[in-house]
């Protein structure tokens, strides 16, 4: 009883900041927060937003069967935003000065139209799956804490979070990430009281003898998320949010601290939880967790649970919404006037439409993979960050259609293997120069 008061009071808290935010907003804190942000409130948001449902569900899987895999994407995903940090100054001062909002926008003006609407089109696959992803980890955790079924979970959480984002935009959506982040310390004092409960723990076992403990585990783990960073949309969307590219530049840096601790609690809570109950190996984890703590704690770390859930499902459905409707419209050399209304009919009937799939699909582990397969396959837009000379715009999108068509073909003939994300990467780097050769050839020959 005492979880759901709590969850009704952390529902009224964010439906309120994002109800007292919309009172005076403007179109552009709507869609990007004014351009205002600084470091802290980035990174913390930025960083909020990788601590998912989809990934408390995925890291029982991988804590069980393979923690090397894990610990070789948060290396990935450190090395990237340390990288990134370093580049981020040039597309940022060209977004303020050409008023970009969006990635896509960015794409668009760095590199041409056509893979500014190949990255508007392909960002909205690959977000409609990582949002799947996010949904099914919602449903099935929430489903296993509460006495609601799987599909009354995946609606509640819909529902919920398409009224604040409707709401407030952007600008409630970071305010909430911070308030979200907060209850992270719940999660950490959890840990510390299962601690006293737990023997010492071998970590080594958890590692040792382990299939990806190997070239290909590291090639796959680490170049998943390193590749994957340069084009997640969520990662623009803060930078071009933040005040300045000073700020853009802190707030990666910070991010890669805040998310290794992040990280760290997550797994030592899952470690301790599996130790517990060796043989549960699913999202029920997480209820037996709480059965463990005492009275004041266990509702308190179940709407943290809960908070992680609504994390990352808001900004991919706000991503979402913008390349349905203002991004379209950018791509048509066209600024909507009423920008706000398309953005929240998108937002609703996106999150209709993922409702019913949700409840379809709900194998989280090979949506995962297939996604950060899929992404990997944008590599060639890492070439706006170069001073000189760039492949040409026909180039850049040949050669994400190419590796995407690749990737699909060896995922429906069961020939795919996780590593092959190493050898996407590498070849999203070098096909564009080399499609760029031959057209040059061809038409000095023609």
């Amino acid at each position: 009883m005492s979880f759901f008061i709590f969850a009704v009071i952390y529902f009224s808290v964010i439906i309120g900041i994002s109800f007292i935010t919309s009172r005076k907003e403007t179109r552009e804190e709507f869609l990007i927060g004014g351009k205002k942000l600084g470091a802290l409130s980035l990174a913390i948001s930025l960083s909020t937003s990788w601590i998912s449902s989809g990934w408390l569900v995925l890291l029982i899987y991988f804590v069980i069967n393979d923690l090397p895999a894990f610990l070789f994407l948060i290396l990935g995903s450190f090395c990237n935003l340390i990288l990134l940090s370093f580049f981020v100054k040039k597309p940022y001062e060209l977004a303020k000065k050409n008023n970009w909002i969006t990635m896509t926008e960015m794409v668009r003006g760095m590199l041409g139209v056509k893979s500014g609407a190949f990255v508007l089109v392909f960002v909205f696959i690959l977000f409609s799956m990582w949002f799947l992803f996010e949904l099914i980890g919602g449903g099935l955790i929430l489903s296993t804490i509460t006495f609601m079924s799987y599909p009354q979970s995946v609606i509640l959480i819909c529902t919920i979070v398409c009224v604040y984002l409707c709401l407030g935009g952007f600008k409630s959506l970071i305010q909430t990430d911070l308030i979200q982040y907060s209850l992270m310390g719940f999660i950490l004092v959890s840990c510390l009281y299962l601690a006293k409960d737990v023997e010492a723990i071998d970590i080594g076992s958890y590692i040792k003898g382990k299939e990806s403990l190997s070239v290909h585990g590291f090639l796959a783990g680490f170049f998943g998320f390193f590749a994957l960073q340069f084009s997640e949309s969520t990662i623009w969307q803060r930078i071009l949010a933040a005040k300045s590219a000073n700020d853009a530049r802190k707030a990666l840096i910070l991010t890669s601290g805040i998310s290794l601790f992040n990280y760290f609690i997550l797994t030592m809570l899952v470690i301790l939880g599996v130790s517990l109950f060796p043989n549960v190996q699913d999202a029920q984890l997480y209820a037996l967790i709480a059965q463990q703590l005492p009275f004041w704690l266990a509702p308190l770390f179940l709407v943290s649970i809960l908070a992680l859930i609504m994390s990352t499902l808001d900004t991919i459905l706000f991503i979402s919404a913008q390349c349905f409707s203002t991004d379209s419209a950018f791509l048509l050399g066209k600024r909507l006037k009423k920008p706000r209304c398309f953005m929240k009919l998108s937002m609703v009937a996106f999150a209709i439409i993922m409702s019913i799939v949700s409840l379809l699909i709900q194998d989280i582990e090979a949506v995962f993979w297939f996604l950060v397969a899929l992404w990997v396959s944008l590599t060639p837009i890492c070439y706006m960050f170069l001073p000189f000379s760039k492949p040409s715009d026909e180039s850049i999108v040949m050669s994400m259609i190419v590796l995407a068509t690749i990737i699909a073909g060896l995922h429906m003939a069961g020939k795919y293997q996780d590593y092959y994300v190493f050898y996407i990467f590498v070849s999203g780097i070098i096909i564009p120069p080399v499609f760029e050769r031959f057209k040059n050839r061809f038409l000095k020959v023609s």
